[in-house]
């Protein structure tokens, strides 16, 4: 046993109870909302760290968030066929604001490119990785980097890093924001003010036991397996078979395939995992929020090791670009988001627009803090929308990484077009879908 990873680990644990406690304690980090992770983070980015320890954390993202996607399709329940009309023009703006994030990030480069000829090929794919994708996403993006052995990978993940964390507490800020405005304006249909936030929601946690909510169901019985376990084995060993396939695609050199992100055959392996479990009719041995609640753990972890092992250098010499990109793609995502939601979504669709703001400038959990505070008993279908949207538009990864794949083969030229016909498409399909279901 590795004694240091031990260590780190522990180091890790330590500053995220520290970031629940400060949460709990400090005024302006209650109204910040900001997560315990990226408090513990910062506060470790400032602490003298063992260099061993910053090499591990680095790893961590990138580890973590191939068994955070696999994750996604499983629990999976299809809605009825009527519900899809409510849910697809939801999940078109999610495809449209993912291709927009991209587009944003090409024009950023080759703008940039004319002020700074230095500046490395990619820069600006990382704001659709950290905005749509989060501190976890980046490493997937710096691993194809890494793997087609471009030596920028390492800026990349720096600047990454950075961004993803502005998007995160920038989203929760700008998010709030929006709350205020659309409350004043009458636009919220579930609160009135929202300075009457439940004191839970500030400190982070439920003191009465009574109204503590339940982690899942028990699905399994520990004289056999824990039922945490066995969904932590479920996903693992469909993580692990991702790789067999991953290793063994790249060993035979398969032409196009090897290029693919091993995060990409995980999530399609799980798909087809739980298309069996379900034709089987095991559905009833998995419990969404268990998977979830898994899911949030890997992900609290990703977030805090990403923030305290941040590369300050890299990040002070591209501040200026981070910058620009960064007020671009708020800027863009926030018009894209609410006036597609206002225009498409017949009900609560200030709510659906909130949670998907959350959800494309930082993590799913931060669209679901946006929406608690402006629905607070969850009385709208926003979450249960938004929730099946995200299973059912994860593909959309892949198609990211098509085009990223042709912005480094092909040039930004070519990948913008691709870009702008696909922003276009998913655009366009709620338009022709509304006025085809008069």
């Amino acid at each position: 046993m590795n004694l240091t990873f031990i260590y780190s680990l522990g180091l890790l644990s330590c500053f995220l109870l520290i970031g629940v406690a400060l949460r709990a304690k400090i005024k302006i980090l209650q109204n910040l909302f900001l997560p315990a992770s990226v408090i513990g983070g910062f506060l470790l980015l400032l602490l003298p760290i063992p260099k061993e320890y910053i090499g591990i954390y680095a790893k961590i993202p990138s580890t973590l968030i191939v068994p955070i996607v696999a994750s996604i399709p499983l629990g999976l329940t299809l809605a009825p066929k009527d519900k899809f009309k409510v849910i697809l023009p939801h999940g078109l703006i999610m495809m449209g604001v993912t291709m927009l994030q991209l587009l944003i990030g090409i024009i950023s480069y080759l703008f940039l490119k004319r002020f700074i000829p230095t500046i490395y090929p990619i820069f600006g794919a990382e704001l659709e990785f950290a905005f749509a994708g989060g501190h976890g996403t980046i490493g997937i993006l710096s691993n194809m980097l890494k793997e087609k052995n471009l030596e920028y990978w390492n800026i990349s993940q720096g600047v990454g890093s950075a961004i993803a964390t502005f998007g995160l507490v920038g989203g929760i800020l700008l998010g709030m924001l929006v709350i205020n405005i659309g409350a004043r304006k009458k636009m919220c249909k579930y609160i009135e003010k929202p300075e009457n936030i439940p004191t839970a929601l500030k400190v982070g946690y439920e003191s009465e036991i009574s109204k503590q909510n339940s982690l899942g169901r028990e699905t399994t019985l520990s004289t056999s397996i824990d039922s945490l376990g066995f969904h932590a084995a479920l996903i693992l060993s469909v993580t692990a078979l991702a790789y067999v396939v991953f290793n063994f695609i790249k060993a035979n050199n398969v032409v196009y395939l090897k290029s693919i992100a091993v995060w990409t055959y995980a999530i399609f392996l799980m798909f087809g995992v739980w298309g069996i479990m379900c034709k089987l009719k095991l559905q009833h041995l998995v419990d969404s929020k268990v998977k979830s609640k898994l899911s949030g753990m890997l992900t609290e972890y990703a977030i805090i090791a990403a923030i305290a092992s941040m590369p300050v250098k890299i990040i002070v010499q591209y501040i200026v670009p981070i910058i620009f990109l960064v007020t671009l793609g708020f800027i863009s995502t926030f018009i894209y988001i609410f006036f597609f939601s206002k225009l498409y979504i017949k009900e609560d669709w200030f709510e659906h627009g909130i949670i998907s703001f959350g959800m494309n400038t930082g993590i799913f959990i931060t669209g679901l803090l946006l929406l608690r505070v402006t629905d607070p008993e969850l009385k709208s279908s926003a979450f249960a929308d938004h929730t099946l949207c995200y299973a059912l538009t994860s593909w959309s990864f892949v198609l990211v990484g098509v085009i990223l794949d042709i912005w480094i083969s092909k040039g930004a030229l070519i990948a913008l077009w691709v870009t702008m016909i696909m922003l276009f498409i998913f655009s366009f399909l709620n338009f022709a879908l509304k006025r085809f279901s008069k």
